[in-house]
């Protein structure tokens, strides 16, 4: 059996681990951790952050419970339109929220993978570990730990 691969950076807010089938991104932003949760969580503010740079957000739902499901529209720069859905499994405010996540596009689905998002409170900022588990191969981990930090520069942006 193959070792897991392991690759991390580091600086002062930011710092990413990856293994063969998962990857955590630790960032901290400089906002309360209720507005940094919320822009995570509402549809209207997931609208301006979660999609990579170049690509724009078409559109969100997001029915904010255990067992709602989301999905995200993002047109990317060839003009094609790709969704990520899934459903909320644990939503404890403004600590965690835990979901899947999945492809609708054939060539971009992957079965359902799993996002933990943990939101800790530092003072007058808020860290936020994010774990994304179960990818099927470490091409599709490589492509969401790229898209994950281009959305958390976006994010930082936000709440900044």
């Amino acid at each position: 059996m193959r070792s897991p691969a392991t690759s991390n950076t580091t600086d002062d807010t930011h710092m990413a681990t990856l293994t063969d089938r998962s990857l955590r991104i630790t960032r901290d932003f400089p906002a309360s951790r209720e507005r940094v949760f919320r822009a995570w969580t509402r549809a209207d503010e997931m609208r301006v952050w979660s999609c990579p740079e170049g690509a724009t957000v078409e559109s969100v739902a997001s029915d904010l419970r255990p067992g709602g499901a989301y999905h995200i529209t993002m047109k990317i720069g060839d003009g094609s339109l790709l969704t990520a859905r899934g459903v909320y499994r644990e939503v404890e405010a403004p600590s965690k929220v835990v979901y899947t996540w999945d492809w609708d596009e054939e060539d971009h689905h992957m079965g359902d993978t799993l996002v933990t998002v943990e939101f800790e409170e530092l003072g007058e900022s808020t860290r936020v570990v994010l774990t994304h588990d179960f990818f099927p191969a470490t091409e599709a981990r490589d492509g969401h730990a790229e898209g994950w930090r281009s959305c958390l520069d976006k994010l930082e942006k936000l709440v900044a």
